[in-house]
């Protein structure tokens, strides 16, 4: 068995579809698929990084691929909004926008 995870959310700060996130996802499948093993698994977290791409890749995945959702605990959600928030604020974006 071979596993993956990605934590991104679909969209960007600015509302977008994050397309760079979406590639790393695509990326991740990529490496996945050319691992020998029987079950390989990209495991997202975020819901609906899991749900949009789970409908954007239906039907594309070859057998051996899954994507599976495992949500993180709401005290490590927390804590990942809270460096997310204070690193768009160093990169001066503005979270009220």
């Amino acid at each position: 068995m071979s596993v993956s995870v990605k934590t991104a959310s679909w969209k960007t700060s600015g509302k977008k579809r994050g397309s760079g996130k979406v590639q790393g996802a695509y990326t991740e499948l990529y490496f996945l698929d050319h691992v020998e093993a029987k079950q390989k698994y990209l495991i997202l977290t975020d819901p609906e990084f899991f749900r949009c791409f789970t409908r954007e890749t239906q039907g594309r995945l070859a057998a051996s691929l899954a994507l599976l959702h495992c949500p993180l605990p709401e005290e490590l959600c927390r804590e990942i909004t809270a460096i997310r928030v204070k690193s768009r604020s160093e990169l001066g974006f503005d979270e009220s926008a």
